[in-house]
C-alpha cells in the first residue's frame, strides 16, 4: 500500500497546475461492503479520455511524451494494486479535478 501511495501522490504533485494552490487528498470510504480508497487532485492535464488508459502499460493513444512519463507512475500503481488482485480506475472532472480510486484486497 506504501509504494501505491507513494507512486500516486508523486504523481498527483507533478500534475499540480502552477498558476493556483494545488490540492491533493486521500480518503477510503466503503462501497458494499468493499474499502475503496482514493487520491484526488485539481490537475487539469488529465482529459476524460485519457483517464480510460491511465493504467495501460503501452498506449498509442497517449501522444504527448510529457504525460508518457508522467503516466510511468501510475502505469506502476496499476501492477502493484493489481498484483494483489486490487483495481484501478480513475475519474476526471476537466478542468477541475482527477479522482485515482483503488481496491486492495490484501487488507
Amino acid at each position: 500500500m506504501r509504494q501505491v501511495l507513494q507512486e500516486l501522490f508523486r504523481n498527483a504533485l507533478e500534475l499540480l497546475p502552477h498558476n493556483e494552490p494545488g490540492l491533493i487528498e486521500f480518503g477510503m470510504f466503503d462501497r458494499n461492503g468493499q474499502t475503496l480508497y482514493y487520491v484526488r487532485d485539481n490537475s487539469h492535464i488529465v482529459s476524460t479520455r485519457q483517464a480510460e488508459i491511465l493504467f495501460d502499460t503501452f498506449s498509442d493513444t497517449l501522444q504527448s511524451a510529457d504525460f508518457s512519463v508522467r503516466n510511468l507512475k501510475l502505469v506502476r500503481a496499476g501492477q502493484l494494486i493489481r498484483r494483489h488482485d486490487g483495481k484501478a480506475w480513475a475519474e476526471v472532472i476537466p478542468g477541475s479535478s482527477c479522482t485515482v480510486y483503488f481496491t486492495d484486497h490484501s487488507r
